[in-house]
C-alpha cells in the first residue's frame, strides 16, 4: 500500500473518531492540536489524533493561521501521550 494510500485511510479514521465527539458546527472549523499530518508522519495512533483532548472548535480564520503547527495543548497532549521525544522534530 502506498504511503498515500495509508495516508488517506488514516484521515479518514481520524475524521470517524473526530465527528463522533465534535460534530460539525456552523461557522467553526475543527481544529487538532496535534496536526493530523504530524500524527501520520510520527505514527501517532489515529485514536489520539481523533480524541475530544485533541480537538477544539476555532474559526477558519484562526484554523489557517495556526497551519500545521503544534500549539501549547498539543505539547501538552504529546507528552502525555508519551510522544515527547517527537517534540525534538521539526
Amino acid at each position: 500500500m502506498s504511503r498515500a494510500t495509508r495516508y488517506a485511510a488514516y484521515r479518514r479514521k481520524v475524521r470517524e473518531l473526530t465527528d463522533e465527539h465534535h460534530p460539525y458546527r456552523a461557522g467553526l472549523t475543527r481544529q487538532h492540536s496535534v496536526p493530523v499530518s504530524r500524527g501520520f508522519a510520527w505514527n501517532i495512533p489515529a485514536e489520539l489524533i481523533g480524541s475530544p483532548e485533541n480537538v477544539s472548535y476555532i474559526t477558519l480564520q484562526e484554523n489557517l493561521q495556526i497551519g500545521t503547527r503544534l500549539d501549547a495543548k498539543g505539547i501538552d497532549n504529546l507528552r502525555n501521550w508519551g510522544f515527547e521525544s517527537r517534540l525534538t522534530i521539526r
